[in-house]
């Protein structure tokens, strides 16, 4: 069940994201850590 788990970070990452509006400084933070992040289990996947 490995796409499951992609499915869920990304969403995850995506809705952390948007929802750290009121927060530039730890949207960025937390935007810079989803990135890597993410890439990281999409590059594991593939």
């Amino acid at each position: 069940m490995p796409t499951g788990d992609r499915s869920g970070i990304a969403e995850r990452g995506g809705r952390i994201r948007f929802h750290m509006t009121d927060d530039p400084e730890a949207a960025a933070v937390r935007g810079e850590l989803t990135l890597p992040f993410s890439l990281s289990t999409h590059n594991e996947q593939l």
